[in-house]
């Protein structure tokens, strides 16, 4: 489409980065498990997740 509007012509790498300067982002989703436990949920970012962060920080 670039191409045929302003007859020039981008890599598509390049295209990805002026999208990035101009706010976009790539972003691919990622699926939620339908069984996922709710409770180990949010225990894993009340409790271990901090306890990992703290870790990794020494």
């Amino acid at each position: 489409m670039i191409a045929d509007i302003f007859e020039i012509k981008y890599h598509r790498r390049h295209i990805y980065w002026l999208l990035e300067r101009i706010g976009f982002k790539l972003v691919k989703p990622y699926p939620i498990h339908i069984k996922k436990n709710e409770k180990e949920v949010e225990r894993f970012y009340s409790q271990v997740l901090p306890a990992l962060q703290k870790k990794a920080k020494i």
